[in-house]
């Protein structure tokens, strides 16, 4: 890893938050301003000349990252593509031509299609698919590294039994670095969140399929037999010559790796979990990476139920703050913090209690402001309510199921996303455990309930501010009660997506223009929000449409008949399931203002994209 001067990296954290401070004087008198679309690139082959659109090399972009620089050779954004046979990044330049491409996929190789994310609902769990034979799997072509622990052997994996016993040693990269063997179940890569330290000029991005996992007490790797098990590893790209990116480490991370931040006033990486590790105890926790540490690793245990999602730094107070996937609280961690053991009551050792300065509660601010939060959990927990005293319930509570979380630098506001609420899962705890048989019951007599989130809960998070950690929401439903328009099915079909609620998922703020965008995952849209009255003051449609209409479900036919021999129509079944928008990550130029939007796409129906507007 390259060194770097304290003194250097100070000035230049300085010199940025300063011109953060002079560009946001007088934000409050300012409304947040009005976004035009000023370009949508589309994954290259699914361009045939359509109209609005132009072909750039990114496929199923997760979200970009982008520089700030104001120097124009410097000014990149960098898509994290999650297509597998296209995993890896896109180097843009601020013109938007490309400028770098990497592919870190194992050429030649078929994967098993990748599920849907957001599967609401009991299913009942495939049994584990195959795996890569062991030569192809522990041998890849493509050398992704991964960070040995101090002390760690490289882990080997066992084949046979008898005389028909083998042993297979995964490829090493160097003596503290392994080849991370690829994933298991035969999964592609899967990249997800891209963070940018802009100071040390290196790129950040959670791959969900390492093709390992950790052992029981996180000291060493083991090859992973089943996604279940797997973690999810973080690659570091030295971006320096946006022009030759080029792989420079990679660490293990805990299941469920989603978003990353970098805080770059010292170059720990803080990367939150949102899936419980079943192969560590304890199972859940907040990954802190040192780079330059003999051992890199350290982990903060958050415990059950508080499994991070969101995750972002305020360098200005050195503080990193994570939002719960279903604990329905935002953490503030010490962005210094090197995690120590801690005893715990029950005796047990758990890392970094002493990096964790306090938590805020979500839930209650929610049900004192939101008019229909009684009503929500009366629905969601409609079976819960029901289940016979002498039955154990199929289901855990219902609870807000947050996803990602920014924070504007300047005022020290941080926003986090309420995607949906429905009940719990991937907690880590006992119960849920327990209950993954009775989960998978095909003959439940109650469904689930569902409600996609549609609000915006901002903490104030400046210690020195009379509202220091009061939460407010705001309101993103653009006038469709939850109640009545409890999820983006329920829309009226072939509404514009303007039109539309706002499906809340990924967050940006711009201090210095004073306005917060919000991703409408699958409302297809983008909502603008004004920082100052906390009003949603305008909704820009995303999702680009292959053809006009995909989303538009078929009429169900019913035409009466006239005769015996004539008998008509009958009511069809129900339409088949149509497709939705899967827009995602959002970022900005605070320099410039620009917003970059990611759009996953949709088979035929909607393009892979980055919506680019100016305001």
């Amino acid at each position: 890893m390259k060194n770097f001067n304290p003194k250097n990296i100070q000035r230049s954290l300085l010199i940025s938050s300063c011109a953060f401070v002079v560009i946001a004087t007088g934000m409050s008198a300012t409304a947040a301003p009005t976004y035009s679309i000023d370009k949508v690139l589309v994954a290259e082959d699914q361009y045939f000349g359509q109209p609005g659109v132009a072909p750039a090399q990114l496929y199923k972009p997760h979200e970009v990252v982008v520089s700030h620089s104001p120097n124009p050779n410097k000014r990149i954004w960098i898509s994290s593509n999650e297509r597998s046979g296209f995993a890896g990044i896109t180097i843009f330049g601020g013109d938007n031509s490309v400028r770098a491409f990497m592919n870190i996929e194992e050429p030649g190789l078929d994967w098993t299609p990748e599920p849907e994310e957001e599967t609401i609902g009991n299913v009942v769990e495939e049994p584990p698919g195959e795996n890569f034979p062991p030569e192809i799997r522990l041998d890849p072509l493509v050398c992704l590294p991964v960070r040995l622990p101090p002390g760690a052997q490289p882990p080997t994996l066992t084949v046979g039994t008898g005389s028909n016993r083998e042993v297979f040693t995964l490829s090493s990269y160097d003596e503290d670095r392994v080849c991370a063997p690829l994933g298991a179940e035969m999964h592609a890569r899967h990249p997800h969140g891209i963070d940018m330290d802009r100071v040390r000029g290196i790129a950040y991005q959670v791959i969900e399929h390492s093709g390992l996992n950790w052992n029981a007490d996180r000291t060493a790797f083991e090859i992973a037999a089943t996604t279940d098990d797997e973690s999810a590893m973080l690659l570091a790209y030295d971006i320096s010559d946006p022009d030759n990116p080029v792989i420079i480490d990679g660490y293990l991370l805990g299941h469920g790796g989603h978003e990353v931040a970098v805080n770059e006033y010292n170059g720990k990486v803080f990367q939150g979990n949102h899936e419980d590790s079943p192969t560590a105890i304890p199972n859940i926790w907040v990954d802190v990476i040192e780079p330059t540490a003999d051992n890199p690793y350290g982990f903060i245990d958050t415990g059950w139920y508080n499994a991070v999602q969101g995750i972002e730094v305020d360098e200005n107070l050195n503080q990193v703050f994570g939002t719960t996937h279903v604990g329905e609280k935002m953490f503030a961690f010490d962005g210094d913090c090197v995690p120590l053991h801690n005893a715990a009551a029950n005796d047990e050792k758990h890392f970094g209690e002493n990096c964790i300065l306090y938590s805020v509660d979500l839930r209650e601010p929610f049900m004192e402001q939101i008019p229909d939060a009684e009503e929500i959990f009366y629905i969601v927990d409609t079976e819960l309510r029901n289940t016979p005293k002498n039955k154990t319930p199929t289901v855990l509570p219902g609870v807000l199921h947050m996803h990602d979380l920014t924070v504007d630098p300047v005022n020290h506001v941080a926003y986090q996303t309420l995607h949906s609420i429905h009940h719990a899962e991937h907690t880590g705890s006992p119960e849920e455990e327990e209950l993954a048989i009775l989960r998978g019951n095909p003959n439940r007599a109650e469904p689930e309930h569902h409600f996609q989130g549609r609000w915006l809960a901002e903490v104030d998070v400046n210690p020195d501010s009379p509202t220091f950690k009061q939460v407010t929401y705001i309101d993103l439903s653009n006038g469709q009660n939850v109640i009545d328009v409890p999820n983006s099915d329920d829309v009226v079909p072939g509404s514009s997506f303007e039109s539309r609620y706002i499906h809340a998922h990924w967050v940006a703020v711009d201090p210095a223009r004073g306005s917060v965008v919000v991703t409408g995952e699958h409302t297809g849209n983008l909502g603008v929000v004004d920082q100052g009255t906390r009003q949603l003051e305008q909704v820009v449609a995303i999702s680009t449409r292959f053809s006009e209409g995909c989303d538009i479900p078929p009429p169900i036919i019913n035409i009466p008949g006239n005769s015996d021999d004539n008998p008509g129509i009958g009511n069809q079944p129900e339409p088949p399931e149509v497709p939705e928008p899967h827009v995602h990550g959002v970022q900005i130029n605070t320099q410039a203002g620009t917003v970059y939007v990611s759009d996953e796409g949709e088979e035929e129906c909607f393009f892979e994209s980055v919506t680019i507007l100016e305001p």
